[in-house]
């Protein structure tokens, strides 16, 4: 396992061990595939077996416990069947089948499974086209330590988007759950349409799509807020093969990794299409591909805030290695790191004569004119990693003690806390913290406050532990 990877499951499994309780105001339901006894939902040992007989049940108020194994939305032969969230109803994955306490799941370790292989085939082409969908919810419908796996999204219309997850008017919240292996023309992963789910603590890891957004597809006014999510290894025939943006989808995209993802034509690691203004904050693209932009690209319109990121290793076949920009983008870069991307045209950022970049505080492979600007090796911790191979997941990215991009950020260009990462309840201070969890505005004494470091990580005056999860602080 590579270290981002290790380190986003190490927050996920701390995450589920912060102090919870029972549910307070509704009843508890239980599933187990293997249980033996009443098969009413009252108890372990009483469990249903079936997820979806559970759903069912459900009322508002109602938390479902499903100890580990694989679940499939129906056992009969429609692809139309799917596991619907309902408002006010929580599902928690990642149990043994003995706690009494939600605090007491593991759901890296008891792998609680939805399934979108209703045959148990091991074919996709008859999988359902959506394994969960959070239509017409609000954030009270909960989606906490699954992986979400097998759905298959080839169909027409809405069966043609979201594999994993489609959320048409939803916006449900997910947390500490991984997508992998789904597939569909847009969207393999998650689609969101006119939806803003919290997505906190996820893992979108080969997923597939036909035309954009192997792992996740925000379209037409949708907002997410993605917090401590890794977007790796995905595939995207068109575009965008992490995530794609398009018609009006601004989401807040805090702490998070695109590696190894691959487009065929615009933005290997995220894609942004028509009057889309992501903020990004405390991310990593690495070793991303596409032909128009290896990691990033904005295509009419696009105005990107980007700060503390670290592009490093992406590659474009034709233009921009980094950064594509075209039909008026105007991307705002700072306190970031532009490095080792490669394109015949643009290596780091690319524009065409309607788009304007602003960068600022930022090192630039080869240059950029803006304040703060340099050109010099950043001097990475280890940057091709143990395989010697640059632009793979086992390259460390950190900088070091010696680096030219320490402590000469911008301060004041380090956004609002709105996600309250450090859960302080200040979400007007400045983010505290990097990609790692460890504190952005480190001092080396009291009293003292030094300007930022460049790019996703910040170097620490005194660190005894280098992987130090923001979910530690929570």
């Amino acid at each position: 396992m590579d270290r981002h990877l290790l380190i986003l499951t190490f927050v996920l499994l701390i995450g589920v061990a912060t102090p919870q309780v029972n549910a307070a105001d509704g009843q508890i339901i239980y599933v187990k595939a293997d249980a033996q006894g009443a098969n009413n939902g009252s108890s372990w040992s009483n469990a249903y077996t079936s997820l979806q007989t559970a759903l069912a049940a459900a009322t508002s108020g109602t938390e479902i416990w499903a100890a580990a194994g694989v679940y499939v939305p129906t056992t009969g032969a429609s692809r139309r069947a799917t596991f619907q969230l309902k408002n006010g109803v929580a599902l928690y994955g990642g149990f043994r089948g003995q706690e009494t306490f939600r605090d007491q799941r593991n759901w890296a370790t008891n792998l609680t499974i939805l399934s979108g292989d209703i045959n148990q085939r091991g074919v996709r082409d008859d999988n359902v086209y959506h394994v969960v969908t959070g239509s017409n919810t609000d954030a009270t419908a909960v989606l906490d330590g699954f992986t979400i796996r097998d759905g298959n999204a080839n169909g027409t219309d809405a069966y043609s988007t979201g594999g994993g997850m489609l959320n048409s008017h939803g916006s449900p919240t997910v947390r500490h759950c991984i997508f992998s292996d789904n597939w569909a023309t847009d969207g393999g992963g998650m689609y969101n349409l006119t939806g803003s789910p919290l997505l906190d603590k996820i893992i979108f890891s080969g997923n597939l799509a036909s035309g954009g957004a192997g792992g996740l597809y925000n379209s037409t006014a949708s907002n997410p807020m993605i917090l401590d999510t890794v977007f790796r290894g995905n595939q995207a025939a068109l575009s965008g093969g992490g995530m794609v943006n398009t018609f009006k989808s601004s989401p807040t995209v805090f702490n998070t990794i695109f590696s190894g993802n691959v487009a065929g034509t615009w933005g290997g690691g995220l894609h942004n299409y028509t009057e889309c203004d992501p903020i990004l904050v405390n991310a990593l693209f690495t070793g991303n591909r596409a032909q128009l932009g290896g990691a990033f690209s904005c295509y009419g319109l696009c105005s990107p805030w980007i700060v503390n990121a670290t592009f490093g290793w992406n590659r474009a076949s034709s233009q921009g290695g980094a950064l594509y920009n075209v039909y008026a983008a105007t991307p705002t870069v700072r306190n970031s790191i532009l490095w080792g991307n490669y394109a015949p045209d643009g290596d780091a950022i690319y524009l065409d004569g309607s788009s304007f970049i602003s960068v600022a505080y930022s090192l630039v492979d080869g240059g950029w004119p803006g304040a703060g600007n340099l050109d010099a090796d950043p001097l990475f911790m280890d940057a091709d990693g143990a395989d010697n191979l640059y632009g793979t997941a086992d390259d460390d990215l950190r900088l070091r003690r010696d680096s030219p991009a320490l402590d000469i950020g911008d301060n004041a260009e380090v956004p609002a806390d709105t996600a309250d990462l450090d859960r302080d309840g200040d979400t007007a201070e400045s983010v505290p913290r990097d990609l790692d969890g460890l504190p952005r505005f480190a001092s080396p004494a009291p009293g003292s406050l030094p300007p930022v470091d460049l790019g996703a990580y910040e170097t620490q005056p005194f660190r005894a532990w280098r992987f130090f999860p923001l979910a530690l602080a929570r």
